[in-house]
């Protein structure tokens, strides 16, 4: 039987990127995602009206993304300890205050991306999200809970070590190597034909702008979120509503 008071103590955690509750990004994205992470409204999978796609798509395409709503990962979902949680916004303030905020732009649907994933991509700024994420990684990643066990790798290929060593360290070897900062607006397409044929329907229905200079985002607070419960959907955290501002 589990111990309940282990379980209460270890939170799941992400720090985000979340466009403001009245850009563009955030008043489209969020019913086509399904929850707006501002309002907490989770948008019915009856109500989304995609021409050519079922009920049964939508909410196969909206199940991964859903919880999380609009968002650009800094810092992976990880959990921490709870008795964590002040280091982590001492630490997410010092980082912020050294930076200056930017502006990510040209937008644009993300066609090299995973076949399986709609997403979006900028081709300016997105090195300003990297130095975020890289500085999320080794301190506020590395205060997550570990498992107690040792561990050797069961390899001696030299890239797949480096990746474990990263990853052991930082939580996610792609973080510091292969950071790739992207908003996700759909999931768990079939193929690449469908994600193709989803963007189309989208724009030709008005539900996503055929102007991509209104994705241009001003990036000038991260937000740490919180999954309160398993299962539910992730909110920004009580404690720090209002995020953490760029001021260097």
């Amino acid at each position: 039987m589990t111990d309940k008071s282990t379980f209460n103590s270890i939170t799941r955690l992400a720090v985000f990127v979340i466009p403001p509750p009245m850009h563009p990004l955030a008043v489209q994205g969020s019913p086509l995602i399904g929850y707006d992470i501002w309002s907490g409204i989770v948008f019915p999978d009856e109500g989304a009206a995609w021409p050519g796609f079922s009920t049964e798509d939508v909410t196969r395409i909206r199940t991964l993304p859903r919880p999380y709503g609009v968002h650009i990962t800094l810092g992976d979902a990880l959990e921490y300890p709870t008795e964590a949680l002040p280091i982590i916004g001492e630490r997410l303030e010092t980082i912020t205050e050294q930076l200056p905020a930017f502006t990510l732009r040209g937008a644009s649907y993300d066609q090299h991306f995973w076949d399986s994933i709609l997403a979006l991509h900028w081709e300016e700024g997105a090195n300003h999200l990297h130095r975020l994420a890289v500085a999320t990684a080794v301190h506020i990643n590395t205060l997550r809970r570990r498992h107690p066990r040792v561990t050797v790798p069961m390899t001696t290929h030299p890239s797949l070590l480096r990746d474990w060593a990263i990853e052991t360290t930082f939580g996610y070897f792609w973080t510091i190597e292969k950071y790739y900062p992207h908003l996700t607006l759909a999931n768990a397409l079939n193929d690449r034909a469908e994600r193709d044929r989803l963007w189309t329907t989208w724009q030709r229905s008005g539900y996503i702008s055929t102007d991509m200079s209104e994705y241009n985002l001003i990036v000038d607070r991260i937000y740490l979120v919180t999954l309160p419960e398993e299962g539910d959907y992730w909110i920004i955290h009580p404690d720090y509503p209002e995020g953490f501002a760029l001021r260097g």
